[in-house]
């Protein structure tokens, strides 16, 4: 009993490895692209990790936003996170390292870049190969 829980185990963790996307990222730091929105209750994140993660999964993310403050449910009210880290709307990539501005030492910015698939990157690597040959 004990091997085939193991068994399975492994089988979902590979497949739950196959499918994960790896995107590229611009870190943009002391830029400010587009602040928090309070009125529209968008998830926030604990890190930048986290929210790296789930915009990896979204396609209509453009990246992740990170303002220095703390973030708080309600102003006044103890902060839950140390920083107030958001999803930012997706739209064309060079348009968002291009815009915003500068010297905003309180936001950081991360835009995403192009994401594949893992097995996508070895697929690539195949086709190269076949071209030298």
């Amino acid at each position: 009993m004990r091997y085939l829980l193991l068994a399975l185990f492994l089988v979902v963790l590979v497949t739950a490895k196959k499918n994960k996307k790896k995107c590229d990222w611009y870190d943009r730091p002391g830029v400010y692209i587009k602040s928090y929105n309070r009125a529209s209750k968008d998830k926030v994140f604990s890190s930048v990790e986290k929210a790296k993660a789930a915009c990896e999964k979204d396609e209509g993310c453009g990246g992740v936003g990170l303002d220095k403050i703390p973030f708080r449910k309600n102003p006044g009210e103890a902060p839950l996170h140390d920083h107030t880290i958001y999803l930012l709307p997706g739209q064309n990539v060079q348009l968002m390292l291009q815009s915003g501005r500068p010297n905003q030492h309180r936001f950081n910015s991360y835009v995403k870049g192009g994401c594949k698939k893992k097995k996508d990157k070895k697929d690539k690597k195949d086709k190269k190969d076949k071209k030298d040959k």
